[in-house]
């Protein structure tokens, strides 16, 4: 994005940033899986590859969470509960395993992918995902500083879990138009076991993103 770069350190250190706060879920979703090959067949190394696609449309789609997203006009543009925005994304998954149903819901791997995410209003964003499925990142026991309830216990794996990080360039409507603003945000996306079993490899998911709307400073 012309004069916004958040991606370089050296830039950011400089840069004179805003950024709003962003939390919406995403609400009543269906993932298909759109193929399946064996990527690699070393017995030492059996992994396997998979397409899907994933669609949140209106009128449920992508709602706001409260109390921490913000009431900023560009945040609320991207959805909320009076007016919902919609999200799809295509993204390729390669995991550990043979592909066997009793195994492939918990299989490690890694994913990477594009989304476009629609507002009500005509603000669309559009951008790349990459993350980690089925892996956990909270370990279990006490917490180390005292002051904060213990952690829930997720070990260091999950099931039909796919986690990570996503940025977009936010393509305004008329309302937006005089500014430049990118999206960077955390995900997690859920999704019914019952994709593996389907026979037209769809099943439904939910998901939650959490992260901010950066735009230049109107005061540099």
């Amino acid at each position: 994005m012309s004069g916004l770069d958040i991606d370089n350190p050296s830039i950011v250190a400089t840069e004179k940033l805003c950024i709003r706060r962003m939390s919406k879920d995403l609400v009543d979703g269906t993932m298909k899986r759109l193929s399946e090959s064996r990527a690699c067949t070393d017995t030492a190394c059996l992994t396997m590859t998979r397409k899907f696609s994933l669609h949140y449309p209106a009128p449920r789609g992508v709602w706001n969470s409260s109390p921490c997203d913000e009431g900023a006009a560009v945040v609320a543009a991207l959805g909320t509960q009076a007016s919902p925005g919609s999200f799809s994304a295509d993204f390729v998954t390669v995991s550990q395993g043979t592909g066997d149903k009793s195994a492939r819901d918990k299989a490690r791997g890694f994913h990477v992918g594009t989304f476009t995410w629609s507002g009500p209003t005509g603000l669309s964003v559009t951008g790349s995902l990459s993350g980690m499925t089925n892996v956990g990142t909270v370990r279990g026991g006490g917490n180390p500083f005292g002051n904060l309830p213990a952690p829930c216990d997720k070990k260091c794996s999950e099931t039909c879990d796919a986690s990570g990080w996503m940025q977009g360039r936010l393509e305004a409507s008329f309302q937006f138009k005089q500014r430049a603003y990118k999206m960077t945000a955390v995900y997690r996306i859920l999704y019914d076991p019952a994709v593996n079993e389907n026979v037209s490899g769809e099943c439904n998911s939910h998901g939650v993103v959490e992260g901010v709307v950066v735009e230049a400073c109107s005061k540099p």
